[in-house]
């Protein structure tokens, strides 16, 4: 297998070679239009950003919520045949009057 300079080499080599074919023209004026057009466009305030990734921080969150909601929902649906601990622990350790 060939390295990446020897293949480089091999492409450029190629390239050469084509019949030339010259760049289509710019229009006239392109550059300042593009120039004009950066200028016209109001730069992002902090304020900007900070609602852009507080909105994907708070759909993250959102998607946390429902997860975890599922993941406790199912483990409430399923039966269990153990007494629950804490139930069993404070019976067996109150001491009634």
């Amino acid at each position: 297998m060939k390295n990446f300079d020897q293949r480089w080499q091999t492409l450029t080599e190629q390239a050469r070679q084509m019949p030339g074919q010259e760049a289509p023209q710019v229009p006239w004026g392109l550059a300042t239009r593009v120039a004009a057009r950066l200028r016209e466009r109001p730069l992002e305030t902090w304020e900007d950003i900070f609602i852009r990734l507080g909105m994907r921080a708070a759909w993250a969150a959102f998607a946390l919520l429902v997860l975890s909601a599922g993941l406790v929902l199912s483990d409430w649906t399923q039966p269990s045949l153990e007494l629950p601990q804490v139930g069993v622990s404070l019976g067996s350790d109150l001491l009634w009057p």
